[in-house]
């Protein structure tokens, strides 16, 4: 599909940013349209107190503020909290809660291999001093408006195998991530761990912001088959994210629509960014340095269509083959796609700066 309507951009007072605007009539625009995201300038106001792009959108994403409040330090302490949120969320679907996660969390002090949040809405996992999961990661399924922010994800082979695993076998809606460090390690097989953070089937509505994803073969994988398409339209949105020292699937994306911008990418040593089975990409304002092959459709048996634009490129090399189209350059458009909605764009030539100063873990009082 061709949308051929060009985004307005115009630069805002007093900031070195520019103001883009979605056209009224944008591919699957979704939703009534809601107000400009609030998206940070540089500075200390990366810490934001509600989602950007995707998440924005479909009624926002709000997670458990507002509701009880609960610290927690264990394994045990954590699955007690979440079976006691989905029970009364069960009870009444207006139930909202936040947990907080103070401590490290390992195969030692918990009862489980991962920690479910199934059929269930209105809930924030929030790092509080150190939160970390070491080991145990997070599945989300069949569950709407969840929040995960300002934690340590990391070493994940039980359970799902993910960091955290979103699985649209029951539908997924309206989940923000943000402000997190998800890592592995690369001195291991390809296989011996899964992805950091992966989503599949009916998931949508989805912005991973601020986050680090580093020393990993498996980063981030949207769609799982391609034999997905019939619940595939997913809507994720990448903002402000590092990826460093990685093998691939920076996302690797099948199906859907997707918004990936000001990221910071460094030491991507097979494909970056992997736009698979018709999935729609806008790729803009990213920083790419010392890697191969950053935009690519490879090894499906349909090509994925990217729109890249105004994307810095840094001691970069490409390597095509028969079953891989790299795009050969940062600004280069296989389609004409237009995010569904309001956002912000820092200056490529201040992404580095920013992205490396403000994304992660503890950068913020949350």
């Amino acid at each position: 599909m061709n949308i051929t309507t060009p985004r307005r951009c115009t630069p805002l007072p007093g900031f070195a940013l520019l103001l883009c605007l979605a056209p009224a009539h944008a591919l699957n625009p979704g939703p009534s349209p809601t107000p400009p995201d609030p998206v940070p300038p540089p500075g200390d106001s990366a810490c934001l107190s509600a989602p950007i792009g995707f998440a924005a959108q479909n009624g926002g994403t709000t997670g458990g503020a507002g509701g009880s409040v609960v610290t927690v330090r264990t394994g045990h302490e954590l699955n007690s909290a979440l079976a006691a949120h989905q029970s009364s969320w069960k009870s009444n679907n207006g139930h909202r809660t936040v947990i907080r996660i103070d401590g490290t969390i390992n195969a030692g002090n918990s009862p489980v291999s991962r920690f479910d949040i199934k059929d269930t809405g209105n809930l924030s996992l929030i790092g509080s001093g150190r939160g970390v999961l070491d080991g145990r990661g997070i599945l989300i399924r069949g569950s709407s408006n969840i929040i995960v922010r300002n934690l340590t994800i990391r070493y994940v082979r039980d359970g799902s195998g993910d960091g955290i695993d979103i699985d649209g076998t029951r539908p997924v809606r309206n989940v923000w991530i943000d402000h997190n460090t998800f890592h592995n390690r690369l001195n291991v097989d390809k296989d011996y761990y899964d992805g950091l953070v992966d989503g599949k089937l009916d998931t949508s509505y989805v912005t991973l912001s601020y986050n680090i994803f580093r020393d990993s073969h498996k980063t981030s994988l949207w769609g799982h088959s391609d034999n997905e398409s019939g619940s595939a339209d997913r809507r994720i949105t990448f903002a402000f994210n590092q990826f460093s020292n990685i093998t691939s699937r920076a996302p690797l994306l099948r199906f859907g629509q997707t918004h990936i911008y000001n990221n910071y990418y460094n030491q991507v040593s097979d494909t970056g960014i992997n736009t698979r089975m018709g999935n729609r990409v806008r790729i803009e304002n990213n920083l790419f340095e010392n890697s191969k092959n950053p935009i690519v459709s490879c090894y499906s048996r349909q090509l994925g269509f990217w729109d890249a634009r105004n994307n810095q490129m840094n001691n970069v090399r490409w390597e095509g083959a028969s079953d891989c189209a790299v795009a050969n350059s940062g600004n280069t458009a296989t389609i004409n796609y237009n995010p569904p909605y309001s956002y912000q764009l820092l200056p490529v030539e201040q992404v580095k700066a920013h992205v490396t100063a403000n994304a992660g873990a503890g950068r913020c009082a949350l």
